[in-house]
């Protein structure tokens, strides 16, 4: 999504003329498109590959989650059901296995497994339900961060131990909980699903001592190939803390709390004055795109061009947009909602 010249601020209480009409922004709740280095490096599995309709039918993936009140709880029942799969283990000569096929077969025979085996099949399992996951490492251990269209954020996910980590409320990707660990104060819960609910542990700074340095790995696409360590694409975080440790020598962004952390599924919106009216463009990052789809004022959703022409009425104008991948996942609702004087 280039940048647009004559493009108006989207922020609350901006006000500019469209066509001889004094025009303010009300409400600008839109989720941005983000494009640096980092973002450019992920390749992201394709819709189209016909074994991610044959894992998500084969299991059942779909009643898995049917449960979920939304979207984020369905996802975490996705991660309990990995974890449910087989017994923690260190399968040395299977520590290279990473075809999710092959993982959950020899489960059926009792066979233990380990972390990178729960990330490659959270993975894979949660691309084939249309959902954006990354496989993240550190030293020793691998886990997974989902993009949540409900959080509107990355959330780490670690299917080996079944939780994922929250502070005030509010689901952690994995950068924020190595800093909330190590820089603040700690705080963090542990969510962990048991037999009869949420059952909630502290964690500790010593577990935040296996964050000191964080890996991403930049191909989703699990059911193709395993995790891809050795491209120039994957990269990692360090800082002032992690020279405690030795790890891999590898490109670091120069803001670790925002670079790996760009939105997907968003419908980004930009608007330009025009005499012809409120010129609107959007753009997305969404893994599999299909289609944007927009309303206005209370109609009813319909698909929605790249570009198109916003005719404006005197008083409170609202237009809503999502972006949907192939898969029919809805990205999180940018609204943006003008008041034109009367």
């Amino acid at each position: 999504m280039p940048a647009l010249a004559g493009a108006v601020a989207l922020t609350e209480g901006q006000a500019f003329e469209v066509a001889g009409q004094k025009v303010t922004i009300t409400k600008a709740d839109v989720v941005p498109y983000v494009a640096n280095k980092f973002s450019q490096r992920f390749e992201f599995e394709n819709a189209d590959n016909p074994d991610l309709r044959r894992l998500r039918e084969k299991y059942k993936l779909d009643e898995v989650v049917a449960a979920g009140k939304d979207e984020f709880a369905k996802q975490v029942l996705l991660m309990k059901w990995v974890w449910d799969q087989w017994d923690f283990g260190h399968a040395q000569e299977r520590v290279n296995l990473v075809e999710p096929f092959e993982i959950l077969s020899q489960a059926r025979c009792e066979h233990k497994f380990q972390c990178m085996h729960s990330a490659a099949v959270l993975t894979a399992t949660a691309n084939s339900l249309g959902w954006v996951c990354r496989q993240m490492a550190i030293p020793q251990h691998t886990f997974c961060e989902i993009w949540s269209n409900e959080h509107r954020r990355w959330v780490l996910l670690d299917a080996t131990s079944n939780y994922y980590p929250e502070k005030n409320g509010q689901a952690l990707n994995t950068y924020e909980l190595r800093q909330a660990l190590l820089r603040d104060g700690g705080g963090v819960m542990r969510v962990k699903m048991g037999e009869v609910g949420l059952e909630r542990k502290a964690q500790s700074e010593s577990y935040g001592q296996r964050l000191l340095y964080i890996g991403y790995i930049t191909n989703t696409d699990a059911l193709v190939r395993g995790p891809d360590y050795s491209n120039d694409k994957f990269f990692i975080t360090k800082d002032e803390l992690s020279q405690v440790k030795k790890w891999h020598t590898r490109d670091c962004p120069e803001n670790p709390a925002v670079d790996p952390y760009f939105p997907v599924n968003q419908a980004a919106v930009a608007l330009v004055p025009s005499a012809e009216g409120l010129k609107v463009t959007l753009g997305t990052l969404t893994p599999n795109f299909k289609e944007f789809q927009m309303g206005l004022d209370d109609g009813a959703w319909k698909t929605a061009e790249t570009a198109f022409v916003w005719k404006l009425h005197a008083g409170e104008n609202r237009l809503q947009v999502k972006s949907i991948n192939k898969l029919g996942v809805e990205g999180p609702v940018s609204t943006v909602v003008l008041k034109v004087a009367q």
